[in-house]
C-alpha cells in the first residue's frame, strides 16, 4: 500500500523519496547589520573614554597651572611681605622681642615670627702700613681699592685690595725723583675697562710734571710736560675719553683743561659756572672749549660725585663749593644750579623723603634753611630731614640713618636718636663705596694703618631671622629671612665701635 507524504513532513533540504536537494543559500544582511553596530558601539565606547581621559587631563592641567599660579602669587606676596617688613624694621618700628605684623597682599596673609636675633654692629678691617710709611692715600679704581704711601729712601708704593676679603692682590713701586707732591688718582669705569688701574701725579717745581699710569698687570708708563692750571684747589680727574686715556684739571673754578696722556696736546676747556670739567662714566664729555665763555666771577667748586639725584636710575652730576649746589640730570639734559644770595653751603645730600638732591645753607646771622632739587629746581624744603647739628659736607642718608661729619666726626644716626655712634675722626677719614654695592663705607687713614668701616649704614644695629609663612587657599610658603635694622631702645655705643 502506497503511503502519501505530505510536503510539510519533508525534511528540510531532501526531496521526495528520502533524496537529498541543494537549497539556494541565505542572505547575509542580517548579520553584517549586526557587526557594523557591534563596530560603531565600540567606536562610540572609545571616543567617550577618550573625551573623559582629554577632560580629565585638562582638569588635571588646569589644576596644576592653577596651583602653580597660586604658588607664584604666594611668593610675590610673601617678598612685598618682607619688604614691608624690613622697611618698618629700618625706620625703627620692629622690636624683635615683641610680635611681627601680619600681611596681607593679593588676599594672601603672610605672618612672621622672630627665630633668632643678635646685635650686629659695625664690621671693620685693618690694613696695617709698614713702619716707614709716609703720606698714605686711599682711592677706588674700578671696585679695587688702592692704598699709596712713600718712604724715606724715596719710593711710592701702590697696593690693591680685595674688596671681598681685602687681601692683597699686587703692589707696584715707583722711585721719586726729588721728593715731589703726588695724588693718587683712581679711573672711571671706560678707563678700567681699558686696563688702567690707577694714575700717579707727581708734581715738579720745575717746568716738568709727570703722570704714571699703572695697568692691571702691574706695568707703568709715565708721561712728562706741564700740567696746567694745578693749584691747591684743583680738582683731577683721570678717564678715557674715545678711547684716549686723559687728564682733566679744573682751575677750581668753572675751567680747566684736558691734558691727552700720549700727545700732551693741552686743550682749555670751561664750564658753566658752579660747574668743572667732567668726563661722565658713560664717556661724555661736560664741558665747552676755550677759555673765552669761562665766567671770571664764577663760584669756586669743591668736588663733584656722580649719582641718581632725580630716582630716574640713569647717574647724574652733583657739583658742590661753598656758595653753590649744582645738578646736572643726565637723563633731562638739563643743568640746575642754587646759590641763595648771603648764604652759605654747609652740607648736602639726597636722603629718603626729602624728595632728591638737598642741601642746608646758613646765613650771617646762624639763620639755616634746607633747600632741596624739585623738577624746575630748588625750593625750600619743610622741616628737617637730618637728626642733630654740626653737620658738614656730604651726608649720605638711607633707610632712616644718616651718616657724614658730624661737629668733627664721622657718625651714624637715626632721626629717633636710638642710633648715636662715632665711626672715626673726621681729619684723614674719607667717605665712598669701595667695592660697588652702594653701600657706604668709611676709611680711616692712619699711622696704624687704613681702617675699613664697611656698609655703615647697611650692617648697623638689630639683626633678626624671621620665619615667614603665606597661606593661601591651596598652598603654604615658608621661608626664613634675615631683616637687618637699627636697634630700637637707647645706644650705649656712644664713642666708639661695638
Amino acid at each position: 500500500m502506497m503511503k502519501k507524504i505530505c510536503e510539510q513532513d519533508r525534511e528540510p533540504g531532501r526531496a521526495a523519496g528520502g533524496a537529498a536537494v541543494l537549497l539556494p543559500p541565505r542572505e547575509a544582511g542580517g548579520h553584517r547589520r549586526g557587526a557594523a553596530l557591534v563596530v560603531a558601539l565600540s567606536a562610540v565606547v572609545v571616543v567617550m573614554l577618550s573625551v573623559m581621559l582629554l577632560l580629565g587631563y585638562i582638569s588635571s592641567m588646569t589644576h596644576r597651572q592653577n596651583d602653580t599660579e597660586e604658588l607664584a602669587q604666594a611668593r610675590l606676596s610673601q617678598a612685598s611681605a618682607v619688604e614691608g617688613l624690613t622697611r618698618m624694621a629700618r625706620r625703627g618700628e620692629i622690636d624683635p622681642s615683641g610680635e611681627l605684623p601680619d600681611f596681607e597682599i593679593a588676599g594672601m596673609i603672610t605672618s612672621f615670627s622672630v627665630v633668632e636675633s643678635w646685635q650686629s654692629g659695625l664690621h671693620e678691617h685693618l690694613i696695617p702700613l709698614p713702619d716707614g710709611a709716609r703720606n698714605a692715600a686711599v682711592a677706588v679704581s674700578g671696585g679695587v681699592l688702592l692704598v699709596a704711601w712713600n718712604d724715606a729712601s724715596g719710593n711710592l708704593f701702590v697696593e690693591s685690595y680685595d674688596p671681598v676679603d681685602w687681601s692683597l692682590d699686587g703692589r707696584v713701586s715707583i722711585p721719586l725723583e726729588g721728593s715731589p707732591d703726588w695724588s693718587l688718582l683712581g679711573v672711571n669705569e671706560s678707563a678700567a675697562g681699558a686696563g688702567i688701574l690707577a694714575a700717579i701725579v707727581l708734581e715738579s717745581s720745575a717746568d716738568q710734571d709727570r703722570v704714571v699710569l699703572l695697568d692691571t698687570y702691574g706695568h707703568s708708563v709715565a708721561f712728562d710736560g706741564d700740567i696746567p692750571n694745578m693749584t691747591d684747589s684743583s680738582i683731577l680727574q683721570m678717564a678715557m675719553l674715545n678711547g684716549v686715556a686723559v687728564l682733566l684739571v679744573s682751575d677750581g673754578l668753572n675751567g680747566g683743561a684736558m691734558v691727552p696722556l700720549y700727545s700732551w696736546e693741552i686743550q682749555r676747556l670751561s664750564a658753566p659756572e658752579a660747574t668743572c670739567p667732567v668726563i661722565t662714566s658713560g664717556g661724555d664729555l661736560l664741558a665747552g672749549s676755550g677759555p673765552e665763555i669761562a665766567s671770571l666771577g664764577a663760584r669756586g667748586v669743591e668736588g663733584w660725585i656722580e649719582t641718581d639725584v632725580d630716582g630716574d636710575g640713569r647717574p647724574d652730576i652733583v657739583w658742590f663749593g661753598s656758595q653753590s649746589l649744582a645738578a646736572y640730570s643726565q637723563g633731562r639734559g638739563q643743568l640746575f644750579v642754587d646759590g641763595p644770595q648771603g648764604m652759605r653751603l654747609v652740607a648736602w645730600g639726597s636722603f629718603e623723603g626729602s624728595g632728591g638732591l638737598a642741601g642746608l645753607w646758613v646765613d650771617p646771622s646762624g639763620g639755616a634753611c634746607w633747600r632741596r632739587l624739585g623738577w624746575n629746581g630748588f625750593q625750600p624744603l619743610p622741616g628737617d630731614p637730618v637728626p642733630g647739628e654740626g653737620w658738614s659736607g656730604r651726608i649720605h642718608g638711607a633707610q632712616g640713618l644718616f651718616t657724614g661729619v658730624c661737629s668733627g666726626s664721622i657718625v651714624l644716626r637715626n632721626v629717633s636718636g636710638s642710633v648715636d655712634t662715632t665711626i672715626a675722626g673726621a681729619s684723614g677719614s674719607v667717605i665712598l663705596d669701595l667695592n660697588g654695592d652702594r653701600g657706604i663705607d668709611v676709611v680711616e687713614v692712619s699711622s696704624a694703618g687704613v681702617r675699613i668701616v664697611s656698609n655703615v649704614i647697611g650692617s648697623a644695629g638689630m639683626s633678626m631671622t624671621v620665619e615667614a609663612v603665606t597661606i593661601g587657599n591651596t598652598v603654604v610658603v615658608s621661608e626664613c629671612y634675615i631683616i637687618e635694622a637699627p636697634a630700637p631702645g637707647p645706644s650705649s655705643s656712644h664713642g666708639g665701635i661695638r
